[in-house]
């Protein structure tokens, strides 16, 4: 049976020697007041714009050589504001005029797109025809997965955002992962279900095994 308390202790602390949870508070606070400053959340669970653009900025061109996008993808979409709040659904056409600005922002910066991963690309897999109002209903990106947080559905939610061009498992439990620790209250989430709220890379998954390689063996020889 699986025990949660909502709105409980971070976990990564819990029993932690004092300097260790000083640490990840420490951490904890730079993160959100350096990293994720309140005026790029302000108006996330409201306006699917600031909630789109939110999510632009910190997390779907977070992986390896893709953090000089993001200015200008947040640009693109600056550009495109007032269509993007007007419109029921975020078709083709618009999908089309974003993807030009987009581009037009990295020709002047002197970018070259990646059409593998570029969520900016028109079409089915396009980070507008994901997130469209006709996708995901009337409500942000960031009120809809606080939706399938709190209902337990965090694989449907994982599922969707992994539709978007160049969004994998990493990008996707980044963003629950915050949304989740945005929330108030905060979530109770089932320990089958935590793996979706973290973000895994190579490396941590190396470091991981690393660690428990002499768990493991004195398991072994015990």
């Amino acid at each position: 049976m699986n025990k949660c308390v909502e709105g409980g202790p971070n976990p990564a602390t819990v029993g932690a020697p004092v300097q260790t949870k000083e640490f990840f508070e420490l951490l904890n606070n730079y993160y959100w007041s350096t990293i994720q400053p309140i005026q790029d959340r302000d108006g996330i669970w409201e306006y699917k714009v600031d909630a789109l653009r939110h999510f632009v900025r910190h997390y779907i061109f977070q992986r390896r050589g893709g953090e000089e996008y993001t200015s200008i993808a947040v640009a693109a979409i600056d550009d495109n504001r007032d269509a993007l709040a007007d419109a029921r659904s975020w078709d083709s056409q618009l999908q089309e005029k974003l993807s030009t600005d987009f581009g037009r922002w990295c020709t002047q910066a002197d970018i070259k797109r990646n059409p593998r991963l570029d969520p900016f690309s028109p079409g089915e897999a396009s980070l507008l025809a994901v997130l469209s109002p006709s996708a995901i209903g009337d409500q942000t990106i960031a009120s809809w997965a606080r939706q399938l947080i709190r209902s337990g559905d965090l694989k449907k939610a994982r599922d969707h955002l992994e539709k978007i061009r160049g969004v994998a498992s990493k990008i996707s439990a980044f963003y629950m992962r915050d949304i989740s620790l945005l929330m108030r209250p905060r979530p109770c989430v089932a320990a089958d279900r935590r793996q979706f709220l973290q973000p895994i890379d190579i490396w941590t998954e190396r470091a991981a095994d690393v660690l428990a390689k002499p768990r493991l063996h004195r398991t072994e020889t015990t």
